[in-house]
């Protein structure tokens, strides 16, 4: 628990428990009450993690989207993997990733 108290030369003022802002502050993914009380750090983490594809049928052509939204920006040199996908038929590489929603990303490639 968070306390203020002070001594000045004169008098003394009695120590008091410090109230928590129980507040939710606005635009902050993952935000939940108490998020805006002092000292309060949230982990970084991804508030949003999805994966979907355009087709369930064997031998045909797939698209598989992947949606990610992290609580803390991602800098230009972070690196994301996403792991076990197995069976698919595209050899490894660098791909070009398209249909970014965002104009924040600059690297548009990535290593299958």
């Amino acid at each position: 628990m968070i306390r203020v108290e002070a001594e000045p030369p004169q008098f003394k003022i009695a120590p008091l428990p410090v109230a928590h802002d129980q507040g939710v502050p606005p635009g902050i993914p993952g935000a939940m009450p108490g998020t805006a009380s002092g000292l309060r750090v949230i982990p970084p983490m991804f508030v949003r993690a999805e994966i979907s594809q355009a087709n369930p049928y064997p031998d045909a052509d797939n698209k598989i989207t992947v949606t990610l939204q992290a609580n803390v920006p991602l800098t230009n040199n972070s690196v994301i993997h996403v792991t076990h996908l197995v069976g698919s038929a595209t050899p490894d590489g660098w791909l070009t990733l398209g249909d970014l929603e965002t104009g924040s990303v600059t690297n548009t490639t990535a290593g299958w």
